[in-house]
C-alpha cells in the first residue's frame, strides 16, 4: 500500500496476493483435513497464469445482481 497525496493506492493485484496468502496458510495448516478435491483445486489454481488467477479471484469476490 502506498500513500500519495493523502490517498491510498493499493498494489496491483493485491487481492490475488491476499487470496494466495490465505490459500497457502490453509493448505499448510490444515492439509490433514483437506480432501482430494480441495487439494486438486489448490494445485490447479496455482498452475493458472497470473491473469487467470486474478480474474478468478475478482469474480468470486464480486457482489451485485449478477453475482449471487
Amino acid at each position: 500500500m502506498i500513500v500519495v497525496k493523502n490517498r491510498t493506492v493499493l498494489k496491483t493485484g493485491y487481492y490475488l496476493d491476499n487470496f494466495l496468502f490465505l490459500m497457502d496458510f490453509v493448505s499448510r495448516r490444515y492439509s490433514d483435513i483437506l480432501n482430494a478435491n480441495e487439494m486438486i483445486f489448490i494445485a490447479s489454481f496455482k498452475s493458472l497464469n497470473i491473469n487467470a488467477r486474478r480474474l478468478y479471484v475478482r469474480l468470486i469476490s464480486s457482489k451485485g445482481p449478477y453475482f449471487l
